[in-house]
């Protein structure tokens, strides 16, 4: 309590523009922690934290009694080889999450807003129609659409299409006759760029503990491991989900998808009739 009252009147006492300093440290902190909150809100990651977050308050009461009262010796041991672990432990558990990280921070694009043009309107119609059309087929389909980090590497591995977004070639491509149905379609922008791409598949269940096909898993999977926006029309029963950041959001309308789609690439909709 006293060190607190002395850092209080210190303070008080400090010239103007060192208390600004101090201000705006504490601001600009404040908003680079709120940030990584929010770009791990909602994903594995976080929790992992939280995990992490109790071990090392675990470990510094264990610390503390070990070392200034003397006792719980093998557990102070057990403390320094821990924190030593953790520490070589935290790049590879969060490997996905950091990479995924590097390559926004290091996309171009973050630091320029988003353009919308007019034929990213269109294909988000197109889109949206096409999945409306294969979900009353029920034809299960995997779209995915990419956004800041690039996909090349799992474009490279499919059916190189390079065509501007039409919803008859998107339900063409998914029909059980079509060689390109398994797999995922990649559009990047306006452009249909690959068919029958392989995802990785994600081993996380839905937040219910239901169990979810392969083509959700693969949706969950590519967006965890990218900023991409995945959508999944189910064969059994033609329902859509949509899944970004790690999360599947199911049984969604096709008007539900028009506005996810327009949020993502803030294009401002349009009251319906």
């Amino acid at each position: 309590m006293s060190n607190l009252i002395e850092f209080a009147r210190e303070l008080l006492s400090a010239p103007t523009w060192k208390i600004v300093a101090h201000l705006i440290d504490i601001a600009l902190v404040s908003i680079i922690f709120y940030k990584i909150y929010i770009f791990l809100r909602g994903s594995r990651a976080y929790q992992l934290i939280r995990g992490i977050f109790i071990v090392i308050v675990g470990i510094g009461i264990i610390y503390i009694l070990s070392s200034q009262l003397g006792i719980f010796l093998i557990s102070g041991w057990m403390v320094r080889y821990l924190t030593v672990a953790i520490i070589v432990a935290i790049p590879i558990v969060f490997q996905p999450e950091l990479r995924r990280a590097l390559e926004y921070i290091g996309s171009k694009k973050i630091l320029s807003p988003t353009i919308v043009t007019s034929s990213l309107e269109i294909s988000i119609e197109e889109i949206v129609k096409s999945v409306q059309t294969l979900s009353l087929k029920k034809c299960g389909s995997l779209i995915v659409l990419e956004k800041l980090i690039n996909l090349k590497d799992y474009t490279n591995q499919g059916v190189q299409i390079n065509s501007d977004v039409h919803a008859e070639l998107i339900v063409s491509i998914f029909l059980p006759t079509s060689p390109l149905h398994d797999g995922a379609l990649i559009i990047k922008n306006d452009k249909i760029v690959a068919a029958r791409c392989v995802m990785p598949v994600s081993r996380e269940m839905t937040p219910g503990g239901e169990e979810i096909g392969l083509r959700h898993r693969a949706a969950l999977g590519i967006t965890e491991e990218t900023d991409c926006l995945a959508i999944v029309v189910s064969e059994e029963n033609g329902s859509i989900s949509v899944s970004h950041e790690g999360k599947l959001m199911r049984f969604i309308t096709p008007m539900e998808l028009r506005d996810i789609l327009r949020a993502i690439y803030q294009v401002i909709s349009e009251p319906h009739s």
